[in-house]
């Protein structure tokens, strides 16, 4: 019984949790920028709740066994049961989805709340700073600048990017170390992903053994609950008929967001009238910038950045009653499992989530669920360069419509900076801010997980080609 477990309250069609000790629901805090006291709180109470039953189970007797019982990572006890344990045999159908239900919130009520870390640089020893700082073999087109930790541009470079993303980190690392490129992970452990065991995991993209029962109730779910929009541009028929035929498939429809090709005459003009980019942004002081730091083209970057921004805003125009919303770009090619998948993910989510990336490569933060990672800023490079390299993907966002304005406001302040053009990549951009912003994604190192990325290849990438 929901009611029984928080009281929920209702907020423009949407119910968020109240707690006294969470401090309000989710808008309110936002909007007022609450998060760190109230979730110490929080979390630093059921972690003493947790040592007190730890401590009386031992003193009850059986100590090593009862120690065993209550070592269970924090998300485990407030995910109750996870879908990989659950049982398959024929007429636990309904016992399955129940146990993984979301509810009204779309979220587990239950789980800890992630506390907001500011942007995290990696504690090394002084000796291999400095052979990280002086590598003279570096990656081929990675800029340069000074203190730049070489070992880590090495480990995105040929850890994730080369390979994409299907190593964990720490098998990058240690790789790396062989040559000399990287010091050995048991010694200096970079931890881009802390908590890693949790959710650094490919087994956990594998696909979900359900009924077509099922499969139809949470196809239904995902049509009643969520608006879906895919950005495309108008060239790009082929891929939009494409797209529409795969969500036919799963039951699914949507609305098309034309994409913006700023490589045409008027495209500058039409983004500044719709307010898309704001007058202040000086896209030739950019390129002047981008040039400076080795980055090439950028007007395919600009076009994104700009065709996102106009799906956040059409998604809270168009919103409705459906309290999601979900952004697809023109080349992400859904699971047959789709809903199947989000519908566990949103049961197991943090109730303070704003926005899901649902595939993000060159994952930077902290497990905090079995297929979540709490997105944070990498501290290891600097803010004048947008903190780049990590959390890479928009292919699939899963936003809280209630939220989509407070999402496009702080996207938009920090997308459209003249002077720090790797912003201009929206996910780069969401990631820099998620100390502020509560972001999560699922590790692309889950495979299948919840999407492929078609073969159709990238249009930014031929944009920023052609203008380079």
């Amino acid at each position: 019984d929901w009611s029984e477990r928080r009281t929920l309250l209702s907020v423009g069609g949407v119910r968020f949790p109240q707690s006294r000790s969470l401090g309000g629901n989710v808008p309110e805090r936002l909007a007022e920028g609450r998060f760190s006291s109230n979730i110490v709180a929080y979390v630093g109470g059921a972690i003493l709740v947790v040592a007190v039953v730890a401590a009386l189970r031992l003193c009850g007797g059986g100590g090593e066994q009862r120690a065993a019982q209550v070592e269970v990572p924090p998300w485990k006890a407030a995910a109750g049961v996870s879908v990989a344990e659950l049982p398959l045999e024929a007429g636990a159908s309904a016992a399955r989805l129940a146990h993984v239900d979301p509810g009204p919130t779309f979220c587990n009520i239950t789980a800890p709340l992630p506390i907001a870390r500011p942007p995290r640089s990696f504690v090394m020893t002084e000796e291999w700073r400095q052979r990280c700082e002086k590598l003279e073999q570096r990656p081929d087109g990675v800029g340069s600048y000074p203190g730049r930790n070489w070992c880590w541009a090495w480990m995105k470079y040929e850890g994730c990017l080369w390979n994409h993303g299907h190593w964990s980190w720490w098998e990058a690392q240690e790789r790396l170390s062989v040559e000399g490129r990287a010091p050995d992970p048991h010694d200096v452990p970079f931890e881009p992903i802390l908590s890693a065991g949790i959710c650094e995991r490919p087994v956990l993209g594998r696909s979900i053994v359900y009924s077509p029962a099922e499969v139809q109730r949470a196809n239904q779910w995902l049509a009643e609950s969520t608006n879906i929009y895919v950005l495309n541009l108008p060239s790009e028929t082929a891929r939009w008929e494409r797209m529409l035929q795969r969500l036919a498939v799963l039951g699914l429809g949507a609305t098309r967001v034309f994409g913006i090709d700023m490589s045409k005459p008027a495209a500058l003009d039409e983004v500044r009238s719709e307010g898309l980019m704001p007058p202040t942004f000086d896209p030739a002081a950019a390129q002047t910038a981008a040039d400076f730091e080795g980055m090439g083209g950028i007007m395919g970057t600009m076009g994104v950045a700009s065709a996102h921004c106009r799906a956040l805003r059409t998604a809270s125009r168009m919103r409705g009653d459906k309290p999601l919303a979900l952004i697809l770009e023109d080349d992400a090619e859904l699971a047959e499992d789709f809903a199947l998948r989000l519908w566990r993910l949103l049961a197991e989510a943090p109730c303070d989530w704003v926005a899901m990336s649902l595939k993000s490569r060159c994952a930077f933060g902290e497990c905090v669920t079995p297929h979540l990672t709490r997105v944070q800023p990498d501290g290891n490079e600097p803010a004048d360069r947008c903190h780049h390299g990590v959390n890479y993907g928009f292919y699939a966002m899963l936003y809280r419509a209630e939220t989509l304005d407070f999402v496009h406001t702080k996207l938009t302040e920090a997308v459209w900076r003249d002077d720090r053009p790797h912003c201009l990549d929206v996910d780069v951009a969401l990631a820099s801010i998620s100390d502020t912003v509560p972001y999560y994604a699922v590790p692309a190192l889950q495979q299948p997980g919840f999407l492929a990325e078609g073969k159709q290849g990238s249009s930014r990438y031929k944009i920023n080609s052609a203008a380079a």
